[in-house]
């Protein structure tokens, strides 16, 4: 197996060779991986543009990075999934070990990531070195334009021999030493408690809290991500200083007749060390963020600088182009698109499909495609094709049996377009007139498979009836007419009516009503009769003068005229069999032309009244 990405300094080439054989297969597996190191730099200050060149020449990074105080701005080269794993720093004299944050992500060609690679905290001077209080180990992150946060891995706490730091940790929160003074929600930790005490971890929004001793030269908190990630800088009394925080946001120790260890850099900072923890001194480790998937968060994993990979993923797509039909059919088709690896590549379906990128011709199963590039790398990706379920059309119907005149409404089940014989529209309620049986054709409109599903609607017929009078023209004088209705047991209404009764109370024509319901069927028939009531004060009279009116044509076809012997002042009313006036008027004429063209065709009644008297004659539009 070989390396192709780029040749690493000797804290990765050391790295790479001791580290676990998860990362040497992920390693070695991906074809294109980026790694960014401290290029040389150390202490509380990030590599300057001189160095990253110097470190990055002859690699895949040549010439594509640039240091912004220290801050790596790198330009996504090719669209993506990626692997990004960063290591944070470990803190300095038996310091905290850094943490490792591994997710995938999706990147985009020209997408510009802002990358701190953690340095290690700085050890103490005077005395002995490993009894002085160390720096913070710095953070690693990896940041998406100006606060898009891909991945921050947290750097360990500083310590001193017998006081082990705080190791880089996989939660959001710093650690504490003592008491919780530890950063959260990406601020940066506190200094000890007592003052004296060293200085907290930057987090990524806020810096860490300095020393609180103001008698002292200041320990300075590690600076935020937001604030350029420097490590805290340590204050000299002239005899001992202690040592300084890592680039990354390491916090700087703190040295007196006790040492205080500077926190760890990171998501939030860890606490500054404190004299009153036991053993006194150590500082917490910085917390850690991760927002990608397939997630590996570990604590306390790096002994070094920390350093960030960034990986091509090789893999294989394989997406469906065409679906099965109808059930048992072979007409799908998967196509593949490979990410990464070298080309050209070769393919193999299982179990069936060909050698091609593509596969046509594909019943339901699973099936694998397995791909091999030109550095014989392999990759696969499995894909699932459905078998649709057979058609299983239904007719279904909210009434199956009415009553003629009654609406039913029909639905189609089981797919997804649907067609009735008969003239029948889905959903769309119609009166059926006789008894008969719909069929319904259901297609699914993805695949064009279709089926067939019968229902039977029976219509009822509605009851013969009538209703009678006793007589069909009254006076208005106080009688009543007795209606009767064919078969009995119906009911009977309007106006004047009341049980079988009609007793008018005013003159014109009038129309009962008779309602029965067949107790077999449920179904419900109407009819009506009309009735004339007429003022008959002068009968004798009126009968006498009637002769002296004439109306003809009768029937008509809409006009008609009405002839009568005087010149008195005559009122005409015509009313249509449901007792409504549909005309009235007032002549003296002897001769008078009536027009009816746009009045339906049937029977009216019209009643000339004058002061001789009243007549009504019966009048038959055709």
């Amino acid at each position: 197996m070989k390396i192709t990405s780029q040749s690493a300094n000797n804290s990765v080439s050391k790295l790479i060779f001791f580290s676990t054989a998860f990362f040497l297969i992920n390693f070695f597996y991906s074809q294109t991986t980026y790694i960014f190191t401290n290029a040389s730099a150390s202490g509380s200050l990030g590599p300057t543009q001189a160095q990253v060149n110097v470190s990055y020449n002859n690699t895949n990074l040549h010439g594509k990075v640039i240091s912004n105080n220290g801050i790596q701005t790198w330009t996504v080269p090719v669209s993506g999934p990626y692997k990004i794993t960063s290591y944070g720093a470990q803190g300095a004299c038996n310091g905290g070990l850094g943490a490792k944050i591994e997710g995938d992500f999706n990147l985009a060609a020209g997408q510009v990531l802002q990358i701190v690679v953690g340095q290690q905290g700085i050890n103490g001077t005077g005395g002995n070195a490993n009894n002085n209080g160390g720096g913070g180990g710095g953070g690693s992150f990896v940041v998406s334009g100006t606060n898009s946060i891909l991945t921050i891995a947290g750097g360990g706490g500083g310590g001193l021999t017998g006081a082990v730091g705080g190791n880089g940790l996989t939660t959001l929160s710093g650690g504490s030493s003592y008491f919780g003074g530890c950063g959260n929600n990406g601020n940066g930790g506190y200094s000890g408690i007592t003052n004296g005490d060293a200085a907290g971890g930057g987090g990524f929004i806020t810096n860490g809290q300095n020393s609180s001793n103001l008698a002292q030269n200041v320990c300075e908190g590690g600076k935020s991500f937001l604030n350029g990630a420097n490590g805290g800088n340590s204050g000299t009394n002239g005899i001992y200083y202690g040592g300084a925080g890592g680039f990354g946001g390491g916090g700087s120790g703190w040295h007196n007749s006790i040492n205080r260890c500077g926190g760890g850099g990171g998501y939030s900072g860890g606490q500054g060390g404190t004299l009153n923890s036991s053993p006194a001194c150590p500082g917490g480790g910085g917390g850690s963020y991760n927002s990608g998937s397939n997630q590996l968060n570990l604590s306390g994993i790096n002994a070094e600088n920390g350093f960030v990979l960034i990986t091509l993923l090789y893999d294989v797509h394989i997406s469906q182009t065409a679906i099965i039909q109808c059930n048992s059919f072979s007409t799908a088709a998967l196509s593949s698109t490979v990410n990464g690896g070298s080309a050209p590549y070769t393919y193999t379906w299982l179990p069936t499909g060909g050698n091609s990128s593509i596969a046509n011709g594909l019943s339901a199963g699973v099936y694998t495609l397995i791909v091999k590039d030109n550095n014989d790398f392999v990759t696969s990706s499995t894909h699932v094709i459905a078998q649709p379920a057979p058609l299983n059309v239904t007719a279904i119907s909210n009434n199956t049996s009415v009553c003629f005149g009654n609406t039913v409404l029909l639905n189609g089940g089981g797919a997804n377009s649907y067609s009735w014989s008969g003239g029948v529209t889905n959903g769309v309620a119609f009166a059926p007139s006789t008894t008969n049986s719909y069929i319904v054709t259901g297609t699914n409109t993805l695949t064009g498979c279709s089926a067939t599903a019968a229902i039977n609607i029976t219509v009822k017929s509605l009851p013969v009836i009538s209703l009678s009078a006793s007589t069909g023209t009254m006076c208005l004088n106080g009688n009543q007419i007795v209606l009767s209705g064919i078969p009995s047991g119906g009911s009977f209404s309007g106006l004047n009516v009341q049980n079988n009764l009609f007793t008018p109370i005013m003159s014109g024509t009038f129309t009962p009503v008779y309602n029965y319901t067949d107790p077999n069927t449920g179904c419900s028939n109407t009819t009506t009769t009309a009735i004339l009531v007429e003022i008959c004060t002068g009968i004798n009279q009126q009968e006498n003068k009637s002769s002296l009116i004439h109306l003809y044509p009768n029937p008509t076809e809409g006009i008609f005229h009405i002839e009568t012997s005087n010149n008195e002042m005559k009122m005409i009313q015509l009313v249509d069999v449901a007792g409504r006036i549909i005309l009235s008027e007032n002549f003296v004429d002897e001769k008078i032309t009536i027009d009816i063209s746009n009045f339906s065709k049937g029977i009216y009644y019209l009643s000339i009244k004058s002061e001789s008297g009243m007549k009504t004659i019966k009048v038959v539009k055709n």
